[in-house]
């Protein structure tokens, strides 16, 4: 597990004059080196940086002058000259300071990724569990998306928005608890919710109900059976004898006198005719037979009625047809029942002999049809009020649900989701397994807070003496192999003031002022100063001991040799090791110097590459991600400064020439070819591209006419005229 470095943040748009496109830089890394030309702001990202962090004790090396008093010298630094009673005392807190160190590199050594990849510690175990989490969760996603997709895609009838996936799915079954609340339906349940999707508005209309009451009915019925219409007159030859009765009356109403009787063919006479009128009373027996006829024209319209009652289950919807059988099958039973009755009430009125008392009904009068048209009103009014797009919604669900209970129990659902949270548990175990082991070194009494206390102890005790004497030793130690002279302390007659440094010719012994070297030992012997001037203890402000320090090189490498180079980079990357809890922000125009200290960068995960890059305007700040956007060569820097002020629409062309220029004397020189052949190939070409030909006024006379397209084409021509196609194509592609 890496140190976790907070992440700092410098604002970048306060300038009065706008330098950067970007408003801020950051980066959580413990390094962050930046390569930028003279120019792009380094040193205002200084200046900002001492302004603005104010958490850290800052520290900026900017060059030998900035580190000269108002007298003009290199003031001595105080540092520790061990004595012996403290000697033995830093000794002491030494030991501890290594013990605690190397518990601490021990626990390192198991919370770090290890370089060699046999070795398992409590990193690799939770980058392991993390592996596995990360496949078992691929896995269980890849069935979840499988099942989303099914859902989505199913119709006839669609029981999903268009927009369903997967993250739907896991919130229906997590959010709902399907599995605990819902089961898969079955055949009719489910066809029954297909129904209700299919189903248009539908709205039953009321049924015409019989309004008969029965019980008054049979009463009606009882008294017109019971009563009979007597004769005025007796006739012995019918009396007593209903069927001639009967007959008597029928052939009454068929004959007049004097008319032939259909029966014996003999004259019906007046005087006979008159005898039959006398024995049947018109009146009475009119009023028996109209009062006999309106019942039972009454009980067959009950009786119309009664058939014309129908139910149509059609006129419901699905979700109410098991209760409209049920009330159906109840009006059916019933309606069998009443007819049955109507009927035999009705047939003993037709049948009735009005000169003769019948018996009156027996049978059991039916209830009227008020119970089942209650019941059939409630379910109407169920119906007609029903809310069809909440029930739709409704059965979409219940559909979707009992298709992802049958999908997720015929799958690997249930295993994968184990298996990945199985996973997930033990990428917990191992976490906080790691976690306490880190809290170990970060937190409250952690071996940081500990080491940091034995250093303040150490600080303390050195404090306690004053040696002026050891800066100037360490730095003498350093150059010894490299310059001609030596540094020497100064000392001052006077006890209050503080020495200072002068330079002494080692051959001749002869000092001069240490300001008279010239700009790259001046500027070797700063760097080294300051570096020194790290760890002395600042007795006006002692708390800053204490504090992390933020440590920045604004463009250390000047115009040293190439050996002080190296002794730059290597002192340099020496002390990033050795101030592991301190951070480092190192600005540099050298392309030399900023690939070499990001290759002896060991750890490039603490490492923040940035690069400052001008379209003449305004500086871009680019992020390097990825080892192959970053620089290889000069020579790769070079192709891809020109694809940046190609692409840059607010840099001017005439910015092009100069990398162009650059690009075409390494060319020429590494394969042995000459400039001026290189490029008298292509018209034009020398003119645009030879600097030295011409003055700035023709420079800019020469751009009349050419867009950045042009000058490309024309730089391009050079390559090809001169059988390198292939190598302007492979680098002009790689600089994008």
């Amino acid at each position: 597990m890496a140190t976790n470095y907070s992440e700092i943040i410098v604002n970048l748009s306060n300038l009065e004059s706008p330098l950067y496109d970007d408003h801020y830089l950051k980066f959580s890394s413990q390094k962050c080196i930046i390569f930028g030309k003279n120019g792009t702001g380094k040193t205002t990202l200084c200046k900002l940086v001492s302004e603005q962090i104010k958490n850290m004790d800052v520290r900026v090396f900017d060059g030998f002058n900035n580190l000269l008093g108002s007298d003009q010298k290199l003031n001595a630094v105080i540092l520790g000259e061990d004595n012996v009673q403290i000697r033995k005392k830093i000794e002491e807190e030494n030991k501890k300071l290594s013990q605690k160190r190397q518990e601490k590199e021990k626990i390192q050594e198991n919370i770090e990724e290890p370089k060699d990849e046999n070795i398992h510690n409590l990193w690799t175990a939770y980058d392991d569990a993390k592996k596995t989490e990360t496949a078992a969760k691929k896995k269980y996603d890849k069935e979840l998306t499988r099942i989303a997709a099914s859902i989505k895609n199913a119709s006839h009838p669609q029981i999903a928005v268009a927009t369903y996936n997967r993250d739907n799915l896991i919130k229906e079954l997590d959010n709902d608890g399907l599995f605990n609340k819902f089961s898969e339906l079955s055949d009719k349940e489910e066809e029954k919710y297909k129904e209700i999707l299919r189903t248009d508005q539908k709205t039953v209309k009321e049924l015409i109900w019989p309004q008969g009451d029965y019980y008054r009915m049979r009463d009606q019925v009882n008294g017109l059976l019971t009563k009979k219409v007597a004769p005025s007159v007796r006739i012995e030859r019918i009396a007593g004898n209903e069927e001639k009765t009967r007959f008597a009356q029928e052939g009454l109403r068929l004959h007049k006198p004097n008319d032939v009787c259909a029966f014996c063919g003999n004259t019906v006479t007046e005087s006979a005719y008159e005898e039959l009128q006398g024995y049947f009373s018109e009146r009475d027996i009119t009023s028996s037979q109209n009062e006999i006829q309106e019942l039972v024209q009454k009980i067959k319209k009950e009786i119309q009625i009664v058939e014309q009652l129908k139910i149509n289950q059609k006129d419901f919807y699905a979700i109410y047809n098991d209760q409209v059988l049920e009330v159906n099958n109840e009006l059916i039973t019933h309606q069998e029942k009443v007819l049955k009755w109507l009927e035999s009430i009705s047939d003993a009125l037709e049948n009735k002999n009005i000169f003769k008392v019948d018996a009156p009904l027996s049978s059991n009068v039916p209830d009227d049809f008020g119970f089942i048209k209650k019941e059939f009103e409630e379910l109407r009014n169920k119906n007609n009020n029903d809310d069809l797009k909440k029930n739709q919604e409704n059965s979409m669900t219940m559909l979707r649900y009992s298709r992802i209970i049958k999908l997720c129990r015929e799958s690997k659902y249930s295993e994968l989701k184990k298996k990945w949270e199985e996973s997930k548990s033990t990428t917990q175990i191992t976490y906080q397994n790691l976690k306490s082991e880190i809290a170990k070194i970060e937190g409250p009494g952690g071996l940081d807070e500990q080491i940091g206390l034995i250093e303040k102890k150490i600080s303390s005790l050195q404090a306690q003496t004053k040696n002026e004497r050891k800066l100037a030793d360490h730095i003498n130690q350093h150059l010894k192999n490299f310059v001609p002279f030596k540094i020497v302390h100064h000392s001052s007659q006077q006890a209050s003031e503080r020495g200072y440094y002068v330079v002494q010719d080692k051959s001749t012994g002869k000092s001069r002022d240490v300001t008279k070297l010239s700009s790259g030992e001046k500027n070797i012997i700063a760097f080294l100063y300051f570096i020194e001037k790290l760890d002395e203890i600042d007795e006006k402000n002692k708390n800053t001991s204490s504090r992390k320090k933020l440590i920045v090189f604004d463009d250390p490498m000047n115009s040293n040799d190439e050996t002080m180079q190296y002794l730059i980079m290597e002192k340099l990357s020496s002390l990033m090791k050795s101030r592991e809890g301190d951070r480092f922000i190192i600005l540099t125009h050298n392309k030399h110097f900023y690939i070499n200290m990001c290759n002896r960068s060991e750890k490039k995960r603490f490492l923040t590459r940035v690069h400052f890059v001008s379209d003449g305007t305004k500086t871009h700040i680019k992020y390097i991600e990825d080892q192959k956007e970053d620089f290889s060569t000069s020579y790769d820097t070079l192709w891809s400064e020109l694809h940046f002020l190609y692409d840059s629409k607010q840099a001017p062309e005439n910015l092009m020439l100069n990398p162009m220029r650059r690009i075409i004397e390494t060319y020429t020189n590494f394969n042995n070819i000459g400039y001026v052949d290189f490029l008298t190939k292509v018209e034009g070409a020398k003119k645009l591209f030879d600097v030295n030909s011409h003055s700035i006024d023709d420079l800019e006379a020469d751009m009349t006419g050419l867009d950045k397209d042009k000058i490309i084409g024309l730089f391009k021509s050079c390559f090809s005229q001169n059988h390198a196609d292939a190598h302007f194509k492979n680098h002009w592609t790689e600089s994008k």
